[in-house]
């Protein structure tokens, strides 16, 4: 088997048919074989049903597995694991193909040798774009919305790529570990991108391997945006902490340095008056706040435990 994709999907059901009606309108590479592994993760709604449909039709060769413990980085793992193909092709549950996706991927890892690629995803937005929200010009907004786009050319990455549209070869996933399950949602997709290419894989941007990713109207509200960047701070403490100097000073279980970094974020955004500027740096402070949050939230175990991802380790 020559690629298989994977779709993780929890409570999704409606989202996840169109998705599938997408995978049977994909372009086969030549000569090529593949396969659509879903993993359900646990969910409550007709998503077993969903797939099912689509088991023995149409194209993609589409199979239903089930994955009871809660956490995407599980679902990704367990579909790894069955997964009959060279290369995996991972994908989210509420995007859209173009018709030559898998072409593009095949033949970049044909062409280039590299480990792993991140492909274009271009957000649709449901609904009236708020007046904040700028989608023109580089923001840390186009994070929430999912939007990958480094240009029309193609080139070797050294920024992590996005869990909606990414590949890799599978020799690689197994030789550097699977996916990590204690870095929250997200975390999942940038650490591993980040893993391969601190130690020395070649990944690469696919402009034209494109997916488009659906924004449904709850996540354009600031709420949803200030979740995201809570979220993606308490990643980054995780993360970082790693990393940290011995001899790091604390003050109840935060780093010392992060305090200032807090008033620093928190005057910038008290003090700017440009709408759309403040927005931002009001994201960045709660991005900040999340940071705060997970390492009040570990204080108890400041020397990082070596992580583990189902038994594999990073």
């Amino acid at each position: 088997m020559d690629i298989s994709i994977i779709i993780c999907s929890y409570n999704r059901c409606e989202s996840l048919e169109k998705v599938l009606e997408s995978v049977q309108g994909l372009n086969c590479p030549p000569g090529a074989s593949w396969e659509t592994l879903v993993v359900d993760n646990n969910s409550s709604d007709a998503t077993k049903a969903t797939v099912e449909r689509f088991v023995g039709k149409g194209r993609g060769d589409i199979r239903y597995l089930f994955e009871g413990r809660q956490g995407k980085s599980h679902a990704l793992n367990t579909g790894i694991e069955r997964a009959a193909g060279q290369i995996l092709a991972f994908t989210d549950d509420d995007v859209l193909f173009d018709p030559d996706w898998l072409v593009r991927i095949k033949e970049t890892f044909d062409r280039h040798g590299c480990a792993g690629i991140g492909g274009k995803i271009i957000p649709v937005i449901d609904g009236k774009k708020p007046s904040w929200l700028s989608t023109d010009t580089p923001t840390p907004f186009l994070n929430v919305l999912g939007s990958f786009d480094l240009g029309n050319e193609g080139r070797e990455l050294t920024v992590p790529c996005y869990g909606a549209n990414m590949a890799y070869k599978k020799e690689v996933i197994t030789r550097h570990g699977l996916f990590r399950f204690d870095l929250g949602p997200r975390g999942e997709d940038t650490e591993i991108s980040l893993r391969l290419l601190a130690r020395g894989e070649r990944l690469r941007y696919v402009p034209d391997a494109v997916v488009y990713h659906r924004v449904q109207r709850e996540k354009l509200e600031k709420k949803a945006f200030r979740s995201s960047y809570i979220g993606y701070g308490r990643f980054k403490a995780k993360s970082e902490r790693e990393s940290l100097p011995k001899g790091q000073r604390y003050c109840f279980g935060v780093p010392r340095f992060l305090y200032k970094t807090l008033l620093k974020k928190w005057l910038k955004w008290l003090f700017n008056f440009d709408p759309k500027l403040r927005v931002r740096d009001e994201l960045e402070f709660y991005e900040c706040v999340g940071r705060a949050l997970e390492y009040l939230a570990t204080r108890n175990s400041l020397e990082p435990s070596t992580i583990k991802t189902n038994g594999v380790k990073v």
